[in-house]
């Protein structure tokens, strides 16, 4: 009879955190902030809104209800860095350009892309990613994405790097393309010459940090992780989906001399929805310089 019970009371918390993690955390936002210093000038403090894997899609609408949010903050942010999984497939550009053109940045949005952005999952294709396999064959329209989100000032870096102005004090940011379908391309990106200038890496995965170390950023923000999406209290994420150690699945770290920030993510792929003692996050961060 107590076995019974014991197997009884563990379906009805296994039910429960079903329910939980598919219907009510996915759509628990939370508004993460930080205070970090760089020993860089800056002629005052930066605000950088982070936000990551957005995954718009139809089915993800619950994400408007964030950037409901997120749009009130938008007089004290001075540039928002988006690392990846912006669209989970086409269906979602048109929302991604209604959404991001709310924030109005005074510096612009620059953005890196994911391996969401360049193809589309199905359920087989998110079970291949799961064990590192083969990239999927249905590609995404990566131009109308580009073209569509550099409407409203949303700047996408391919291996590229641009040099922003904040208040006469030039800013570089380098944007290095998705390692996890193997686009990236580091040689692209030529390190800074100038020691004052602050540097700012954008990639969706942060293993591929270790390609351009040698480029002594100040700053790197990632994001494909989700924090792991699912976590077990006291023991941390289940599943990471990074060769890093667990603890740079998400939150403020640092390697060398660069401090790094992974999110946790907005959204999360239509087909794979739950989120368990893992919120989805958007995060402000002001930088200090000296």
């Amino acid at each position: 009879m107590i076995i019974f019970w014991i197997i009884f009371s563990l379906i009805i918390l296994f039910t429960l955190a079903i329910i939980y993690g598919v219907f009510i955390e996915p759509k628990w936002f939370f508004l993460s902030r930080y205070n970090i210093k760089v020993d860089k000038p800056l002629p005052q403090p930066l605000k950088i809104l982070h936000l990551s894997d957005t995954h718009f899609h139809p089915k993800n609408r619950h994400i408007d209800k964030m950037f409901d949010k997120l749009e009130k903050l938008k007089d004290e942010i001075d540039i928002v860095f988006l690392t990846g999984d912006i669209i989970d497939n086409d269906n979602g550009i048109e929302l991604a350009k209604a959404q991001l053109s709310r924030l109005k940045p005074n510096c612009g949005i620059y953005a890196v892309l994911g391996n969401h952005d360049h193809f589309w999952y199905g359920y087989r294709e998110l079970l291949r990613l799961f064990f590192w396999l083969q990239t999927p064959k249905a590609k995404n329209d990566i131009k109308r994405l580009k073209t569509t989100l550099e409407l409203i000032g949303c700047h996408i870096l391919v291996n590229e790097v641009r040099t922003v102005s904040f208040y006469g004090t030039n800013i570089l940011i380098a944007g290095l393309d998705d390692p996890v379908t193997r686009q990236d391309n580091p040689e692209n990106i030529a390190p800074s010459e100038d020691p004052k200038q602050l540097r700012v890496l954008l990639v969706h995965l942060l293993d591929a940090f270790h390609k351009v170390i040698n480029h002594h950023y100040d700053l790197a923000f990632s994001g494909h992780t989700h924090g792991g999406q699912v976590r077990i209290p006291f023991l941390g994420p289940v599943v990471t989906h990074s060769k890093l150690h667990r603890k740079f699945t998400s939150g403020l770290n640092r390697i060398n001399g660069t401090q790094i920030f992974t999110s946790r993510g907005i959204g999360t792929s239509p087909q794979a929805r739950s989120r368990l003692f893992c919120h989805p996050e958007a995060t402000i961060i002001t930088v200090q310089g000296n």
